[in-house]
């Protein structure tokens, strides 16, 4: 059916195809007629007839394709009817044996339910017999069932009274019994009393003595380790006490080291405050005491050199021209005064004072060059000094030293030639105090040497002592920490393992007693009832035994891990009471070392303001009580520096 279906559309499409075809050639036809019209009638009537039978050819075409496709449609048509009714009579033939088979099944099953319904009902009439037959007979064993219970109610009393006779007996038998089993058994009772008794002694004697000796051992252990532990103690508590004490000496020689160097840059201080005072009055305007303080560091010259050997002129940088007072040339000054008359005394006078300031000028370079001279002699000889003693090493405070030199050295001065005295005197007071601070410095390592009794470099050897120092007493604290976090690591894994060996020999005990138990089992297995209670009886006294033995055991176990506990805490307060006569021992040490640093201050202090009362002088007064304040500020740093917080 299905394919037919498709057979009659693909038909009809064709023949809908054709009819189009047909329809689109009518148009075209109609169409031509007009463009034939179009076109200039001169052709004639030959023309005309041609397109006429053109237009009929057409025409028997289309009419000859019309009709062949109405013939195939046709065709079609009739194989369409032809099948749709082979296939109905098909249909109607399967419809007409299914209604016979439908047909069948019905009978047979009308057949069935009326043979089950014949059947129902013969057992129905069954049942109702059955059912007779069985209250027939329920009737009949109520009957006997009422018999017989009357003669079970007699025989019950007869019964009854013979029971009661019976049970007189019996407790009167039980009576007699029971005082037989008592007499038995207290006489068993009490041997077995004794018997059980003294194998109980012997076993917690045996294991008295065990845990005694393994308690004892224990004992002996921890006392050896405790031992070791304290003279572990003892020799730290020892070598840190000893590092400290080395560790506060090093700290009081460092302490009054820098006490010094700070006395003698106060000193230095006061020292450059008069030598500022003194370039100070140098250059004031006066001119008798710029000429008097001329005159005296002439003479200061003089001394020098005569006591150096060398001269003014045996310099470096010394000028031969500036040796005398006539080879100087002077410009004159203008004067601006508008008065005439006063112009000659002012003349006179301006030519004085610039005499004066140029003898100034040329003793103060004559005085510079001696001191760079002296300067640089002192430094090369403490150079060589320092490299003998060192062994080619070169100190920080020399080489500091020696460039202050070497800038003061190589710094030139302007020539005096009579052209350039403006701004001279300021360039010579800056060389002056130039030099005065370099030869501070200089000063201040030599009289740290000569106070201290020390070179610089066993200062610097001091120093890297007390830093050795500390580094090996925290050395020690830490190999002292990871010695104590060793044992108490080890002594955890101990008892680790030993608990752990504990629990293994819980277990195999178990296991065992489980051995022997199943094999007591295995051999009871052939045995009789009355065997198989007595050896369960003898199973629960063992286990009860063992039930008392591991109490008492734990009971020891208990007393025993009280009494180590008392013991570990003896040991601890023994070690806090150390610890504590330690500390003590520190902040007496530390207080002796305080008071031991006081006592030295005070008599230093003492010494100190003696001395500065006895040389101070009416210009230097003020230094001086500035010099008196500073060291007691020192003073109490330093008392702060050594109290504890």
């Amino acid at each position: 059916m299905p394919g037919e279906n498709r057979h009659q559309s693909r038909s009809n499409f064709n023949g809908h195809h054709m009819l189009d075809d047909y329809a689109i050639m009518e148009q075209q036809h109609k169409h031509q007629p007009t463009a034939d019209h179009s076109e200039p009638v001169g052709n004639g009537s030959l023309q005309e007839l041609y397109a006429q039978l053109v237009q009929k050819e057409r025409d028997l075409l289309l009419a000859a394709q019309l009709g062949k496709a109405l013939l195939e449609k046709n065709e079609e048509l009739g194989l369409q009817n032809e099948k749709m009714a082979e296939e109905y009579s098909r249909q109607l033939e399967i419809l007409e044996q299914e209604k016979h088979v439908l047909r069948r099944k019905v009978d047979n099953v009308e057949g069935e339910y009326e043979s089950k319904v014949s059947e129902l009902q013969s057992d129905i009439a069954d049942l109702k017999r059955a059912l007779d037959e069985q209250q027939n007979n329920v009737k009949m064993a109520e009957r006997q069932k009422s018999s017989i219970i009357t003669q079970l109610t007699e025989q019950n009393q007869r019964l009854t009274a013979q029971l009661k006779e019976a049970m007189k007996n019996e407790e009167q038998l039980t009576a007699q019994l029971q005082g037989l089993r008592d007499q038995f058994s207290l006489r068993k009772s009490s041997l077995q009393d004794h018997v059980g008794h003294l194998e109980i002694m012997r076993e917690e004697i045996v294991m008295l003595t065990e845990k005694k000796t393994e308690l004892e051992r224990r004992l002996q252990h921890l006392l050896s380790e405790r031992e070791g532990l304290t003279s572990n103690l003892d020799e730290s508590s020892d070598r840190i006490m000893g590092l400290e004490r080395q560790c506060h000496e090093q700290e009081v020689h460092l302490r009054e080291t820098h006490r010094e160097l700070n006395e003698l840059r106060a000193a230095n201080g006061s020292l450059c405050e008069r030598l500022e005072a003194i370039t100070r009055n140098l250059s004031s305007p006066s001119a008798p005491s710029f000429h008097h303080h001329s005159h005296s560091l002439l003479a200061e010259m003089d001394l020098s050199a005569a006591s150096s050997g060398h001269g003014s002129a045996s310099s470096p940088n010394s000028h031969p021209s500036l040796t005398g007072q006539d080879d100087i040339e002077i410009d004159d000054i203008e004067c601006d005064d508008p008065q005439g008359e006063h112009s000659l005394v002012v003349e006179e006078q301006n030519q004085k004072m610039r005499q004066d300031i140029m003898d100034a000028c040329v003793a103060l370079r004559s005085l510079c060059e001696t001191v760079r001279a002296q300067r640089r002699r002192a430094s090369l000889s403490l150079s060589s000094m320092t490299s003998s003693n060192s062994g080619g090493g070169q100190n920080p405070s020399v080489g500091s030293n020696n460039s202050v030199l070497t800038e003061s050295g190589d710094h030139s001065l302007p020539r005096l030639d009579g052209k350039q005295d403006t701004g001279l005197l300021n360039y010579l007071v800056k060389d002056i105090d130039h030099l005065v601070r370099g030869s501070a410095w200089f000063q201040l390592d030599f009289s740290q040497c000569d106070q201290c009794g020390r070179s610089p470099n066993d200062l610097l050897q001091l120093e890297s002592e007390l830093h050795l120092t500390q580094e090996a007493a925290d050395r020690l604290q830490r190999n002292l920490a990871d010695k104590t976090e060793e044992s108490k690591r080890r002594n955890e894994e101990a008892t680790s393992f030993k608990n752990q060996l504990t629990l293994k020999e819980v277990e195999l005990e178990a296991t065992r007693e489980e051995r022997d138990t199943a094999r007591r089992d295995v051999r009871d297995t052939h045995l009789a009832k009355d065997e198989i209670i007595r050896r369960a009886w003898e199973v629960r006294d063992q286990a009860v035994a063992r039930k008392n033995a591991a109490e008492i055991e734990l009971a020891r176990t208990r007393i025993d891990v009280l009494q180590i506990n008392s013991q570990l805490l003896e040991a601890i307060q023994q070690k806090v009471e150390l610890s504590q006569q330690l500390d003590q021992w520190q902040v007496d040490m530390q207080q002796l070392l305080d008071d031991q640093m006081k006592s030295k201050l005070s008599k230093q202090e003492r010494l100190r303001s003696m001395a500065s009362a006895g040389g101070a002088t009416q210009q230097s007064a003020g230094t001086t009580a500035g010099s008196s304040t500073s060291p007691q500020q020192r003073k109490t740093k330093f008392l702060g520096l050594f109290q504890r917080s």
